[in-house]
């Protein structure tokens, strides 16, 4: 399971600071002011700062999106809805998302909270979608075709409309604590009360992981102990004024997506 689950609500008009990222060495413009710069990790992401409205310019946390794999296949699968609606099977509530309060709402370890809330997500189980909406998306640093969009510009969209606009952004992942940066370890719950505990004396520094957290069936130790049911990262945002809503999904190519419903572990490969 990841650390620390939670969901950020922010304020779309305190956006600022976007940063992107490429595996093209000579960075990539992404609009007339911003140029993405080379990764040389090649793990890029897209980035931006958010706050509640607060006046305390140190309140505003970093998001952190991948926008590559580190392994093949690298581009991401994704869901873009550009005016998204649930099922009507749907487990997931947008009425008691947009009730909480603006901030962060951090879920239980364990998973009980999180099943049985309408506002965890889980890619395979909360009835969000039908997994044959989600495409690959263009890498950044790959080639495009002229009709193609990589997927820092295909954020970037939606970002500045909803710092344009002054939507309500809601962020699913993985919550990182001020001075949290050497903390990690394959014990995720060891893991997880040191960084409750920097939570409190800190604050927050960010969210990652804003994409699905189950289904993971690669080498690395640390990804197969982030499985989990009920604890998929993603991006909410809320255009009042219109009531519109878009949502925004990622996984990875490699995840699977039959996973056991208590540990959220591949019970198949993954179907590309």
């Amino acid at each position: 399971m990841v650390p620390i689950y939670a969901v950020y609500k922010g304020k779309g008009s305190t956006i600022s600071d976007i940063k992107c990222e490429t595996i093209r060495r000579r960075g990539q413009p992404l609009d007339d002011e911003i140029k993405c710069k080379y990764d040389r990790g090649l793990t890029p992401h897209y980035q931006f700062r958010i706050s509640t409205g607060s006046n305390n310019p140190t309140e505003k946390i970093k998001v952190l999106i991948n926008v590559r794999s580190t392994i093949e296949p690298y581009p991401l699968f994704c869901y873009f809805a550009d005016d998204f609606k649930l099922p009507a099977d749907s487990r997931f509530s947008l009425e008691t998302l947009k009730a909480l309060e603006y901030g962060v709402k951090v879920f239980d370890y364990g998973q009980k909270e999180n099943v049985g809330s309408t506002i965890a997500i889980d890619y395979l189980r909360s009835h969000l979608f039908e997994l044959d909406q989600f495409k690959p998306v263009v890498a950044p640093g790959e080639e495009t075709t002229p009709e193609e969009v990589n997927l820092n510009e295909a954020l970037h969209e939606y970002i500045t409309e909803a710092k344009a606009k002054k939507g309500d952004v809601y962020i699913f992942g993985d919550l990182m604590p001020k001075q949290s940066k050497d903390i990690s370890y394959v014990d995720n719950e060891r893991e997880r009360r040191e960084k409750l505990e920097l939570l409190q004396e800190k604050g927050i520094e960010g969210i990652h992981d804003i994409h699905m957290n189950q289904g993971n069936s690669d080498t690395k130790e640390e990804w197969l102990t982030d499985n989990g049911v009920y604890q998929d990262g993603g991006l909410l945002l809320h255009f009042t004024e219109e009531d519109r809503w878009v949502g925004i999904f990622l996984r990875f190519q490699s995840q699977c997506t039959l996973t056991d419903h208590e540990t959220g572990y591949c019970t198949q490969a993954a179907d590309t």
